[in-house]
């Protein structure tokens, strides 16, 4: 048992050291998803998501770790120039309007720390665009359904050199819409023929009506008579 939990951990430490290939560009680029998760684990990011309070509410009786378990988005760089490879973590759980953490993991000398983190976005989206990064979230209206959010803010992340900035725009969820135009709607189905078959309505019928009215209303009519 001894034996396998130090292979465990050799195993744990080879795949943080291993770097991919072209790890000294400074520009971010897909890289493991499993060496980002543990390194997301080493600077403590899923105890962080169980610290977060917005998180708790969301997921209730579950830790918030135990439902943000997969990384679907794992990037790496030297963002920074300090010859280490840093990286970035996109989880996702459930739907588009859950919440989606991320974070930038700096390498710290020989750990990894988390640099940046957004847990309560519900991100659409993440990309690398050169040095920078670029997160885009649903931004709903009053009449807009979670599934379907009319607008889109977008955040652009940046290393200055001493800390990460960001910048903030609102972006139109359809090109259809930014230009103002309705989308056409769907075709319906066609109209189906319709036959009129009138019930007969007898002397026989309206007596039997009559006597239905003065049994369960006290009325002697078969007229219709409307509220108000």
């Amino acid at each position: 048992m001894h034996c396998l939990t130090r292979t465990a951990a050799v195993l744990a430490a080879l795949v943080l050291c291993a770097a991919p290939a072209g790890a000294a560009s400074r520009t971010w680029k897909p890289c493991s998803r499993t060496a980002t998760k543990a390194a997301a684990e080493q600077a403590g990011l899923p105890a962080r998501t169980d610290a977060d309070e917005r998180l708790q509410v969301i997921f209730g009786e579950y830790l918030p770790s135990s439902q943000l378990s997969t990384i679907v988005r794992s990037l790496c760089a030297d963002h920074d120039g300090d010859r280490d490879l840093d990286r970035v973590a996109l989880y996702r759980c459930c739907s588009v309007s859950s919440p989606a953490p991320f974070a930038i993991l700096r390498k710290d000398t020989a750990a990894y720390v988390i640099g940046y983190a957004r847990l309560n976005d519900a991100v659409l989206g993440l990309r690398a665009a050169g040095r920078d990064l670029v997160e885009r979230e649903p931004k709903y209206t009053h009449s807009d359904a979670n599934c379907c959010p009319s607008l889109v803010r977008e955040r652009r992340i940046r290393w200055t050199g001493k800390r990460f900035a960001t910048s903030v725009r609102i972006l139109r969820a359809r090109a259809a819409v930014a230009r103002g135009v309705a989308a056409p709607a769907a075709p319906g189905p066609p109209r189906p023929a319709i036959v009129s078959k009138p019930i007969p309505c007898s002397a026989k019928r309206k007596r039997e009506m009559a006597a239905y009215a003065r049994r369960h209303y006290g009325i002697d009519s078969t007229a219709c008579a409307g509220r108000g």
